[in-house]
């Protein structure tokens, strides 16, 4: 796969608006020259003179200090500082997708984001079983595994994780679909020869043996990939089958630590079976997506 069979990354974008002179008599802002901030609880704006402000966030300008700050509701409040200091400043609500709870002094941060991860994993771990249910295991399983991963690393859809699952499952159905059936193909085969080999004996037992092992490795490297290949990239199945299938020969490191990010996992519900119940899905398409998106951004255009 290459740039040219039409790869593209999905960047928002958003309408911008003219707030008006600051300082006027706006019931939505203060007049305090330093800070005004939203009665609605959205916008928090910073000016000394004129501002220039989105729909969805916030643009200020000032006139002596060289300040200009920048929030919405994609990435929250960044504050530039001018050329004196050259201070950038970051700050984030709750309501933004990119709040942590280390951001909150002390351990009680640590806890709360330790508390918000776990929460969604069994959030997007639940969503999977209903998407997958939802086309009747067949045709629901592909776009189930492609909208979690999408809620599990997209800032904005994790906002509302609910919504954004049911978006992204009846986004590009049928593609998901047709993208997702081979490997219903695949795991037939590989259920045929499991049972071949547990009748087979003797050095035919150990050659089939090995062959199938090698096989469930490779097959579980590609489904590990699948949900990151078709939320980046818009390309014909036979083009995105081309990469996907090479993928643990190009990227062998990233293969190895799927692998073992997935024993992990089987071995933690083999000996907790509670755990398949609350991250059985999620925690590996959140692993392997890390894992995944780590190579992509290394190597962005395949």
């Amino acid at each position: 796969m290459s740039a040219d069979d039409g790869a593209r990354t999905r960047v928002p974008d958003g309408p911008i608006g003219d707030q008006g002179p600051a300082g006027a008599q706006d019931p939505v802002r203060a007049v305090d020259p330093v800070r005004a901030v939203d009665p609605v609880g959205d916008h928090a704006i910073s000016h000394g003179g004129n501002a220039n402000t989105p729909r969805n966030g916030v643009v200020a300008r000032g006139d002596q200090d060289g300040i200009v700050a920048r929030g919405g509701d994609h990435d929250g409040i960044v504050a530039r500082g001018g050329d004196q200091d050259g201070v950038v400043a970051a700050g984030r609500g709750p309501e933004s997708p990119g709040w942590r709870g280390d951001e909150v002094p002390g351990w009680a941060g640590g806890v709360m984001a330790v508390l918000r991860a776990l929460t969604r994993l069994v959030e997007v771990n639940l969503l999977v079983l209903a998407g997958a249910l939802a086309g009747g295991l067949l045709l629901g399983l592909g776009p189930a595994l492609k909208a979690g991963s999408a809620v599990l690393h997209d800032p904005d859809l994790a906002m509302e994780p609910w919504r954004g699952f049911w978006r992204e499952w009846r986004a590009d159905w049928r593609r998901s679909n047709l993208l997702f059936a081979p490997f219903w193909l695949v795991g037939a085969l590989l259920w045929a020869d499991a049972a071949a080999v547990g009748q087979a004996s003797g050095p035919a037992h150990a050659a089939m043996l090995s062959g199938l092992t090698v096989a469930s490795a490779w097959t579980a490297v590609v489904l590990a990939w699948w949900p990151r290949i078709v939320l980046r990239y818009d390309d014909a199945a036979p083009a995105v089958w081309r990469y996907l299938l090479l993928t643990p020969l190009l990227a062998p490191g990233t293969a190895l630590a799927i692998l073992v990010t997935l024993a992990a996992t089987a071995a933690v519900i083999l000996g907790v079976p509670l755990a398949a119940l609350a991250a059985g899905a999620s925690f590996p398409l959140w692993a392997t997506g890390r894992l995944v998106g780590a190579k992509l951004r290394a190597n962005p255009t395949p």
